[in-house]
């Protein structure tokens, strides 16, 4: 993964960036993501999370497809 950055302030956190999830054939498909975070109590607290593919203008048949193969093998189904 990647940090684009980190924004700071009182007990609160967001971070941004991207992550790249692999299949088995090798083909990369890149994710933006962000967290947002929270200390309550002296614990750390995920209290945002959103990923989402990049937009693209237009999408071929063939991204649509490793879209939908990094999802399964991520665990999560975005389409």
């Amino acid at each position: 993964f990647e940090n684009a950055g980190i924004v700071l302030k009182e007990d609160q956190a967001i971070a941004m960036g991207n992550y790249y999830f692999t299949d088995l054939s090798g083909a990369e498909t890149k994710v933006e993501y962000t967290f947002g975070y929270q200390l309550h109590a002296g614990r750390l607290h995920i209290n945002l999370h959103h990923s989402s593919l990049p937009y693209a203008h237009e999408r071929t048949e063939k991204t649509i497809f490793r879209m939908q193969r990094a999802a399964l093998f991520s665990g999560s189904l975005f389409g």
